[in-house]
């Protein structure tokens, strides 16, 4: 059932990811030519990537069409009705 929801998840972490860590290498880049630290353009890419991808990943994955939605109007009605005559 999540299995086309999952695989859309990961497909779209690992692009977050990728467009995260280039966005942390520019940002890094730039701190490390104020600062002089080189160490600054990895913690960057880093901590961008990761971000952008866990946000990606849980965008792709609502946007995903293979999740059941949680209201089914069809189904409440019958579930309601079938209550009701039964009492």
């Amino acid at each position: 059932m999540l299995g086309n929801a999952k695989s859309n998840a990961v497909q779209g972490a690992m692009i977050g990811g990728i467009v995260g860590s280039m966005f942390g290498f520019v940002v890094g880049a730039y701190t490390a030519f104020q600062t002089r630290r080189i160490s600054s353009i990895p913690l960057s890419m880093v901590i961008s990537g990761g971000t952008f991808a866990f946000i990606m990943g849980c965008g792709s994955m609502i946007r995903s069409e293979s999740v059941v939605p949680a209201y089914d109007p069809n189904n409440y009605w019958t579930v309601v009705h079938n209550r009701r005559t039964q009492q």
